[in-house]
């Protein structure tokens, strides 16, 4: 597998730090100016501009920047692409992402039904995980509530550690207990012990 250029490493991390510090603009500019690199090198960054958007609930920004990124994720095969796992399924991951900043649960569980994960490429669990917590989280923000344990479990089988450590995730497990019908989600509570919420 090639390197990763360290300039592309650089865009990418500085894309990140401007999208955790709310300078969206910054972070999309950083994306344009990329354009001279490798094709899709810069399409990942386009991610990043959606996330920060999203955060700033800016819906036509976060819409237009992943429109590009999905443009160029068409074009390719799914694969880690010198380490950015970018590709359609990666693009779909923002998209449900960003749908649940933006307030959106319907249009993010209507994108993970139509989510093949296991098209990732193999040892990206952090995202495969991820993606099962933001979806519980929009099941339960839809009042999906069986839907919702059900990910909250596939995520806690994938990555234990990071199923206990998600701060939303135990915001979601409690939205669930209080709301709790036995019958229809009876692995709530034994969930919800395991994740140190009861």
């Amino acid at each position: 597998m090639p390197r990763f250029p360290y300039r592309h490493c650089l865009f990418w991390n500085f894309g990140h730090i401007l999208k955790d510090s709310g300078l969206w603009i910054t972070a999309h500019c950083g994306a344009v100016l990329t354009a001279c690199c490798t094709w899709w090198s810069a399409a990942p960054l386009h991610l990043a501009a959606a996330t920060a958007a999203a955060a700033c609930y800016d819906r036509a920004t976060t819409e237009a920047v992943l429109a590009k990124a999905r443009g160029v994720a068409d074009c390719i095969a799914e694969a880690n692409h010198m380490g950015t796992a970018f590709g359609p399924v990666n693009v779909a991951i923002h998209a449900i992402s960003t749908s649940l900043r933006l307030g959106d649960p319907r249009t993010a569980t209507e994108i993970g039904e139509a989510l093949d994960i296991a098209a990732m490429p193999v040892g990206l669990v952090g995202r495969r995980t991820q993606v099962n917590l933001d979806l519980a989280r929009a099941y339960a923000m839809c009042r999906k509530d069986a839907a919702a344990v059900n990910l909250l479990l596939a995520a806690e089988r994938l990555s234990p550690q990071l199923f206990r450590c998600d701060q939303a995730t135990r915001d979601v497990l409690t939205e669930l207990l209080r709301r709790e019908h036995r019958p229809s989600t009876p692995e709530l509570r034994p969930l919800a012990h395991r994740a140190g919420v009861i």
